[in-house]
């Protein structure tokens, strides 16, 4: 089950801080509310690889507009975009090329070689 109905987002800059409300539905990323039983650990990974790779479902929709947000947030925060939904446009273009799973076997590949 997920939901997601807003969070507060703060922001430090220049010695003020801000703050907003950030909506998913803003960003036209709600999902209906899906009743499920506890994931399993197999299932955690499986949506994980999923999501990845670029996968985009119906049944993947609410973790998939979850990624989204938060990294779209994150990318705001951190510079790489300079709003919300400019982070959103570029996480969706990076899962939509598997530049996630590209990561994920890097990183794999460099614990490995340990």
């Amino acid at each position: 089950m997920y939901r997601f109905i807003a969070t507060v987002l703060f922001k430090y800059t220049n010695g003020a801080l801000q703050s907003s409300i950030i909506k998913p539905k803003d960003y036209g990323l709600f999902a209906q509310e899906k009743k499920k039983d506890r994931l399993t650990v197999q299932d955690q990974k499986e949506i994980i690889l999923a999501l990845l790779n670029g996968e985009k479902t119906e049944t993947l929709e609410g973790y998939y507009n979850q990624v989204l947000l938060n990294a779209g947030i994150r990318y705001h925060l951190f510079g790489a975009a300079s709003s919300v939904q400019e982070g959103i446009a570029i996480a969706e273009k990076q899962l939509a090329l598997g530049k996630g799973a590209e990561q994920l076997d890097k990183w794999r590949n460099s614990v490995q070689e340990k």
